[in-house]
């Protein structure tokens, strides 16, 4: 198990489908998951949406996302190329945003 303070930077959403600005908590299954949910559980390869606000945005492609039920964010990386410039433009911090996507472990460090 990650520890939980570094565990944000484990798992990503591959924001495959839609975005939308919207509401927020997470539909996975006909069940209501927040973020705090996801990271304890890690639900790798399984696809929800994931709803929340925008706390930080950066190179068009990743979001860190909260939804208020953890400190922690979920990190969700976009497919910039594939999405409208205009929906990437309206994706600022503080944005209530709604991603759906496959929940993956990171890559990265």
């Amino acid at each position: 198990m990650i520890e939980s303070s570094r565990i944000w930077k484990h798992l990503i959403l591959w924001a495959d489908k839609s975005i939308t600005l919207c509401f927020f908590a997470v539909q996975f299954n006909s069940i209501i998951m927040v973020i705090k949910q996801i990271i304890q559980t890690e639900p790798i390869g399984e696809s929800l949406t994931v709803k929340g606000w925008v706390r930080n945005f950066r190179s068009n492609r990743f979001v860190a996302l909260n939804d208020g039920s953890t400190v922690n964010n979920l990190q969700v990386v976009i497919d910039f190329e594939q999405e409208e410039e205009a929906t990437l433009k309206r994706i600022t911090v503080g944005s209530c945003v709604a991603f759906t996507g496959k929940i993956a472990a990171s890559q990265g460090k």
